[in-house]
């Protein structure tokens, strides 16, 4: 038996006619029809008197309906101490994070854990290449990370735009005669990139696990800049303490950029700037947890209200 059928019986007695209980129960006149005439054949008996003005219910149909006011109520009362039962109940969202992912996140959770303190967030810290791993193997709900998202498989959104630098040593000859009084990370140099095609400028690069390395390879590609022996560094704090040091340059997101502790760095940008973005990926394949979609959403909206 159709458990909404109940409802639709408790409807039609309340307004007296099919006409306006398929009104309030946002169905046609003929679909309601046919759920009592269905019910009436399954139950062997008349519920309803069928003529000229407001219908009545038979003796058969007071019974059902004394025991259809008791059903809803009992449904009611079930979904409520359900609902109640999941809010009392501490779910755990796994979110797979990168370096820079982990920095965005982490600032946004305590709003988040303030808002549903019944769910806890799990971030667990990867590259670029086992983040999007993770997700696809089902093994996290959600990732955040940093722009290229590479599988067709994954569904993604935008979170905030992440500004790049390019950082190294003001003893560095590719800013010989430049003016890098009032140097710094909101007053970058602003170099053309046809002087770092020099074969004097060395490049610190990223290994291709980490979104970095499709950033700096975007970075070359669209200026035409073939790195001479360059050197690849793993982690982006050591790629950025070898530039500091005089070993060349590198591309780094201005949260890596200490000037404080490296004095000696000089902050550099072409026109137009550099960037990339930070997003949230989830599976396109695998439906979200209640909790999982909270944070989906949530993540979201924030970057929207950041935006507006």
């Amino acid at each position: 038996m159709d458990t909404g059928i109940y409802q639709s019986i408790l409807i039609l007695a309340e307004c007296g006619s099919f006409s306006h209980a398929a009104r309030k129960l946002f169905i046609s006149q003929p679909a309601l029809t046919k759920k009592v005439a269905k019910l009436e054949n399954e139950l062997g008996c008349q519920l309803i008197n069928r003529g000229f003005g407001r219908i009545t219910l038979t003796r058969q149909g007071e019974i059902f309906l004394r025991y259809a006011r008791q059903y809803v109520a009992i449904e009611k009362e079930l979904k409520a101490e359900i609902a109640n039962s999941l809010e009392r109940d501490e779910t755990r969202i796994n979110v797979a994070t990168t370096h820079r992912g982990g920095d965005y996140a982490g600032r946004m959770s305590k709003a988040f854990t303030d808002k549903y303190p019944n769910i806890s967030l799990n971030f667990e810290d990867f590259d670029l290449l086992h983040c999007e791993n993770a997700l696809l193997q089902g093994a996290v709900d959600l990732a955040v990370y940093t722009s290229p998202v590479l599988s067709p498989d994954i569904e993604y959104m935008p979170l905030a735009e992440d500004t790049l630098l390019l950082i190294t040593n003001r003893d560095n000859p590719c800013l010989q005669g430049k003016d890098i009084r009032d140097n710094a990370i909101d007053n970058p140099l602003i170099i053309d990139p046809a002087e770092l095609r020099d074969a004097g400028v060395r490049f610190i690069l990223s290994t291709e696990n980490h979104s970095l390395y499709y950033a700096e390879n975007a970075f070359l590609k669209k200026y035409n800049i073939v790195p001479r022996h360059p050197q690849r560094i793993d982690y982006v704090d050591t790629r950025y303490t070898v530039a500091s040091s005089g070993g060349g340059v590198v591309l780094v997101p201005t949260t890596t950029v200490h000037l404080d502790r490296h004095p000696d760095n000089v902050c550099m940008t072409v026109r137009g700037g550099l960037h990339r973005y930070i997003v949230i990926a989830r599976n396109r394949e695998l439906v979200l947890s209640d909790s999982a979609q909270r944070y989906w959403d949530y993540m979201i909206g924030r970057s929207i209200r950041q935006d507006a």
